[in-house]
């Protein structure tokens, strides 16, 4: 059975290679991905809101900086 698809001897192999690379790989995007959102989040004034889309890093991340208002409202600036 396995034969007819192709799948014998060296093949495995290849085929465990290639699972190996993509887990590797998804496990980067995502380190990469809470980086980034960890970067911004430590640079924002409070209360801004950081929305990061769900990507193939994983799914999408809502965050509130702070529990204050945001900095224009603070400053005295209307708006």
């Amino acid at each position: 059975m396995w034969t007819e698809l192709g799948l014998a001897g060296p093949a495995w192999p290849a085929v465990g290679s290639v699972l190996l690379l993509g887990g590797v790989r998804r496990l980067l995007v995502e380190r990469a991905r809470r980086r980034t959102l960890v970067d911004v989040a430590t640079r924002a004034p409070a209360g801004t809101q950081v929305v990061q889309g769900d990507g193939a890093g994983g799914p999408a991340l809502w965050i509130s900086v702070g529990s204050g208002r945001a900095a224009a409202s603070e400053s005295g600036e209307s708006g």
